[in-house]
């Protein structure tokens, strides 16, 4: 469940952007404790779907996820609450549906979790072991993605086949996902949407979301690899921002990188710096070709003839 403080003494943002396209919001999960570390909350929508709407239409968002719990106690009080957050529900806080045909359908004291938009729709919960015939190596036509650590990874991952598959892992407290065409998988053994149930989507393949929407998908998934600074990119490397891609970076050796010499030329992707490292190739006299980048600083060794190489390495006015 959400942890949050009493109603009244929250500040809410109610307005929405009036011009957005109607977003179509898809069944995540039943989760059990939903407490996203940055969310904002409504207590005026009164439906899952209503609330999923709402947290992509926000002035601040689109947001990636809403969790709706129709009967949220916070003291002698109990409220609908809609909450919006960028954050995904982990894994190991997925709770039973009370339905036992595998339908989206989740208790009153459960947060009904959605991604706000989406190119997939729900289809049903199919039973641990039950996605592919037990007894038959794993379908030709599908793709087994693996791990990963949010139910949006899947669905993007799965963008050119028309069938997603998530599994909450609550020891690994990861997704497995796996992709296949309209005929790989079953859908005979169906259950109560729970942990290591398959969660099963379909959708056009190819297909996705509005550009605004994809786009801060992208960041948040970006963002979450930024919390583990070895995870983009391997030792010795900076992930550095690449000019004119906002959502984008690459790893840079800056000891020795002509362009990003001690540091990245256009600032570390999503780091809150105010020092950069310099292009050596821009340095004042120096003749073409005639600089290097060692131990993150520019050295050269040619200058043009109005210029005298100093001991420093840089070329001053002759």
């Amino acid at each position: 469940m959400f942890a949050l403080i009493a109603p009244a003494i929250l500040t809410l943002l109610v307005s929405c952007r009036t011009a957005a396209a109607a977003p179509s919001p898809v069944f995540v999960g039943c989760i059990s404790t939903y407490t996203p570390g940055a969310f904002v909350s409504d207590f005026t929508q009164t439906s899952a779907y209503n609330c999923a709407v709402y947290c992509n239409n926000r002035l601040d968002g689109p947001y990636t996820y809403s969790g709706y719990v129709p009967q949220y106690q916070t003291g002698s009080t109990t409220v609908q609450l809609c909450a919006c957050s960028n954050e995904a529900p982990d894994a190991q806080d997925y709770a039973v549906s009370p339905e036992s045909d595998g339908s989206a359908v989740c208790a009153d004291n459960q947060a009904n979790v959605m991604a706000t938009d989406s190119s997939y729709t729900f289809n049903t919960c199919v039973n641990t072991n039950a996605l592919w015939p037990p007894a038959d190596a794993f379908p030709e036509d599908a793709y087994r993605a693996g791990l990963l650590d949010t139910p949006e990874e899947c669905l993007a991952t799965c963008k050119q086949y028309p069938v997603a598959a998530i599994q909450p892992d609550t020891i690994k407290n990861q997704y497995n996902c796996f992709c296949g065409s309209d005929t790989s998988f079953t859908y005979t053994s169906t259950g109560a949407c729970q942990e290591y149930q398959y969660f099963t989507y379909q959708h056009t393949a190819n297909t996705a979301v509005s550009s605004q929407f994809a786009k801060r998908q992208l960041k948040e998934r970006m963002l979450r690899l930024q919390g583990d600074k070895h995870a983009l990119c391997p030792g010795g490397l900076t992930a550095c921002k690449v000019s004119g891609a906002e959502d984008s970076f690459e790893c840079i050796d800056t000891s020795s990188e002509l362009e990003s010499c001690g540091g990245c030329a256009h600032g570390a992707f999503n780091a809150n710096q105010t020092s950069f490292g310099f292009d050596c190739t821009r340095l004042e006299g120096v003749a073409a070709g005639a600089v290097t980048c060692s131990r993150g600083k520019c050295e050269s060794y040619k200058c043009l003839p109005e210029f005298r190489l100093a001991a420093n390495g840089t070329c001053i006015a002759a």
